[in-house]
């Protein structure tokens, strides 16, 4: 788990999504999925510029979203919102006029390691030292007897030293008596396993029996399938709204604008979807001089929605893209 401390006052976790304050872990502020790539990568600039082309990338284009400037716009906006919310200077994340963003302090900004995540061991167990463990066949033994030389009989033989009470019996290191375990012998119960050999001659003769049902239930719902899936292809055919287009007027011969049907004789939309088009069009469609574009009707009247295609919609495979745009201007 990654996690970057900001300002030196909020704490910013990849997982949760969430800005924390550094002295109150009570605070929090949620960011949400795509505001938190977003501050992730201007992290990982280390004070350098991100680019909002680098933004589009890796904040929405690689999870498979096509959006615009404008996005990137609300959700640095968002940023700054969240480190308001705790105290902190929105200006961490300054602009760069034309080009994208930056954080405004590299220094602040430090990557650090969760204290609860466990650290790595830093001494092997080669020097650990073991003690043995007391052997299970070998009994207690005290000192052995001291022996001394008798030298006056000069034979060099071996004899008691006096003691105390000589009468006290020497013990010495002796092997602990072993007892062997032996299994018992082994018990054949001859009726069970009698009685078990019809079952198995049973399960046998049953068996091929069971498959043939099983192939029979697998044949009948594949006969069903292929019944009952066309009936309900075409009834949702038949359900489906259709909708048909119609070129906008004055595109000369070559026509590549089409607007709704219910929509051609409302000319100040048509032209004012043409124009937000113009001004702010989708940077990760390189060809969209030679797309066709379809203008749909939507439920606000700040939003327009396109599809933009590289063959008619009407073929088989039109290849086709949907962009949705805020028109801020129409609020």
């Amino acid at each position: 788990m990654a996690k970057y401390l900001i300002g030196g006052a909020a704490y910013f976790d990849d997982e949760r999504y969430e800005l924390t304050a550094a002295q109150q872990a009570d605070r929090t502020v949620s960011l949400g999925p795509t505001a938190s790539r977003c501050l992730q990568v201007l992290l990982e600039a280390n004070g350098e510029i991100v680019t909002k082309r680098k933004l589009l990338a890796e904040g929405w284009e690689q999870y498979g979203s096509v959006v615009s400037d404008n996005n990137i716009s609300q959700t640095i906006a968002q940023i700054r919102k969240a480190l308001q919310q705790l105290d902190m200077d929105p200006g961490l994340v300054a602009t760069v006029p034309r080009i994208g963003y930056r954080l405004s302090d590299a220094t602040l900004v430090t990557r650090f390691v969760d204290p609860a995540s466990p650290l790595p061991a830093a001494l092997g167990t080669d020097n650990v030292a073991e003690l043995p463990a007391p052997s299970p066949f070998m009994s207690e033994s005290p000192d052995r007897d001291a022996v001394s030389i008798n030298t006056d009989t000069g034979t060099g033989s071996e004899a008691r030293a006096p003691r105390d009470t000589d009468a006290t019996p020497q013990r010495q290191m002796q092997p602990a008596p072993v007892e062997l375990i032996q299994p018992p012998p082994p018990f054949l119960d001859h009726s069970a396993i009698a009685a078990s050999a019809p079952n198995r001659a049973h399960l046998r003769h049953s068996r091929p029996l069971a498959v043939a049902i099983w192939c029979g239930l697998a044949l009948a719902s594949l006969l069903a399938a292929r019944h009952f899936v066309p009936v309900m292809r075409a009834d949702l055919r038949a359900s489906a709204p259709t909708v048909s287009y119609l070129p906008v007027a004055g595109n000369g011969p070559s026509t590549r604008y089409f607007v709704l049907r219910d929509k051609i004789d409302d000319p100040a939309f048509v032209q004012n979807a043409l124009d937000t088009l113009k001004r702010r069009p989708p940077v990760s469609v390189p060809d969209i001089d030679t797309r066709r574009i379809y203008i749909n009707s939507t439920l606000r009247s700040d939003v327009f929605s396109y599809f933009l295609c590289r063959e008619a919609i009407t073929d088989e495979q039109p290849d086709c893209i949907s962009y949705l745009l805020l028109n801020e201007a129409a609020k």
